[in-house]
């Protein structure tokens, strides 16, 4: 599994997400910057790095904000 930097995920949320005011503890998932086709895409990018994210660990717990992404791709 290859390594994922804060910078590099908050790079990602932001491109995809076409929001440039994105942070470590931005509510992503609330906020609905993070909605069901982000989601995805978020996902095929993170696979595409070497990130494989078990489907029962996709949930909006896991996705709410930089920081839990960030701990679940490193679990």
């Amino acid at each position: 599994m290859e390594s994922l930097s804060m910078e590099e995920l908050l790079a990602l949320l932001r491109e995809i997400c076409g929001e440039e005011s994105i942070f470590a503890d931005t509510e992503l998932m609330e906020s609905g910057l993070l909605d069901s086709y982000a989601l995805i895409n978020l996902l095929s990018e993170l696979d595409l790095r070497g990130i494989s994210i078990e489907p029962t660990r996709v949930g909006m717990e896991n996705f709410s904000s930089a920081d839990k992404i960030l701990q679940m791709c490193r679990k």
